[in-house]
């Protein structure tokens, strides 16, 4: 289910609102097991502005602990989070417009609920050798910020 709409419109630009609210749940009807690879509750929250050529988006991602898993496949579960994302976009002409960004902004360390798991043993994933080796069943963490940019040229 997805809200938008303009806020306002002021001294700094027009503004703009959007949510995202995603649930899913299933179950295997014979054995009674969870779906394999099923995302729990999550919200995405979008505040936009647009000044002029300037634009900038704040978003908040929140995805609940994903505790229903699949015995099966071994899915293990992982701990809620809430991550902020910025991006902004400068248009310099008809042409070329230039966009940035921070992902995870606060440097949140988190499993995404779908990211999968650590499956080696041993030292084939990580030196210097155990005990900080990922243990089988860890979960892969989710990238840490992030600082990107792009070029958009048009012709």
């Amino acid at each position: 289910m997805t809200l938008r709409g303009p806020l306002a419109r002021n001294g700094w630009g027009a503004w703009a609102f959007a949510a995202t609210l995603a649930c899913s749940r299933g179950s295997n009807t014979e054995t009674g097991d969870n779906l394999y690879g099923v995302m729990p509750r999550n919200v995405k929250l979008t505040l936009d502005q647009t000044r002029g050529q300037w634009q900038q988006r704040f978003i908040v991602e929140a995805v609940e602990r994903k505790s229903r898993t699949n015995r099966i496949r071994n899915e293990i579960p992982t701990a809620g989070y809430a991550l902020l994302h910025w991006q902004g976009s400068l248009t310099l002409s008809n042409a070329v417009t230039w966009h940035f960004g921070i992902d995870n902004v606060f440097d949140r360390s988190y499993a995404h609920p779908l990211g999968g798991a650590y499956i080696g043993q041993g030292t084939t994933m990580t030196n210097p050798t155990p005990p900080n080796v990922p243990q089988w069943g860890t979960p892969v963490p989710g990238p840490g910020r992030t600082l990107w940019t792009s070029l958009r040229v048009r012709f």
